[in-house]
C-alpha cells in the first residue's frame, strides 16, 4: 500500500464504526498524505511501516488504540501534506487507554510523537 494519498484509512461512515480490528505487517511507506489515519476506538497497529509521508500515523480520538513495534521514519519529507506541520505519530484530540510500546520513530521532520488533546471546555453560567 505504498505510494498513496493515505496509506490506510479507518473512521466511522454512515454511523458504523470500525473498531476491534487488528493491521499487521503493512508497508504504506511514501503516502502523500498519512501513512496510516484512524478515529475509531479499539483498534490495533503492529509491525507496520510508515517512513517519508506527510506523517507517518495521525491517530484522532482513538481510545483504547496500540500501536506496538512499528517503524516510523523519515516523515515530513519535501513534497508531502506538510502545510499543517508533520510528526512521526500524531495523536490528535484526545482520548484514552492509548499505549505506545517499542517503535521505532526517527528523523522525522517535526516531532517524533505528537500528543495534543482537546481545549477544555467554556463552562456556563447557570442563573
Amino acid at each position: 500500500m505504498t505510494y498513496g494519498g493515505d496509506g490506510i484509512f479507518v473512521r466511522a461512515l454512515d454511523a458504523v464504526v470500525s473498531s476491534d480490528n487488528t493491521f499487521t505487517g503493512n508497508d504504506v511507506s511514501f503516502a502523500h498524505n498519512n501513512g496510516i489515519e484512524a478515529w475509531c476506538p479499539r483498534n490495533q497497529w503492529i509491525r507496520n511501516k510508515a517512513n517519508h509521508c506527510g506523517y507517518g500515523f495521525w491517530l484522532g480520538s482513538s481510545d483504547d488504540t496500540l500501536v506496538q513495534e512499528n517503524e516510523v521514519k523519515e516523515n515530513g519529507v519535501p513534497g508531502t501534506n506538510t502545510a499543517n506541520g508533520t510528526a512521526g505519530l500524531a495523536y490528535i484530540g484526545g482520548g484514552v487507554h492509548v499505549r505506545i510500546l517499542d517503535n521505532t520513530i526517527e528523523g522525522n521532520a517535526g516531532p517524533g510523537i505528537h500528543l495534543r488533546g482537546n481545549p477544555p471546555r467554556s463552562r456556563s453560567s447557570i442563573s
